[in-house]
């Protein structure tokens, strides 16, 4: 996660030092998927295997 988040921003913005504030907005986002799946369940997931991008 943290490796992902850190070449995520840096590919997003190298140059203008934000890279720890593109890195908390990263985990924030996957935060908030992991726990949106949770709330969805394991049936709903089941159903909707085809929905899921990552």
């Amino acid at each position: 996660l943290e490796r992902h988040c850190f070449w995520a921003a840096e590919a997003l913005d190298p140059y203008s030092g934000n890279i720890e504030a593109y890195m908390d907005l990263c985990r924030m986002s996957v935060v908030a998927a992991q726990e949106e799946s949770q709330k969805a369940g394991d049936g709903a997931d089941a159903a909707s295997g085809n929905k899921k991008q990552m």
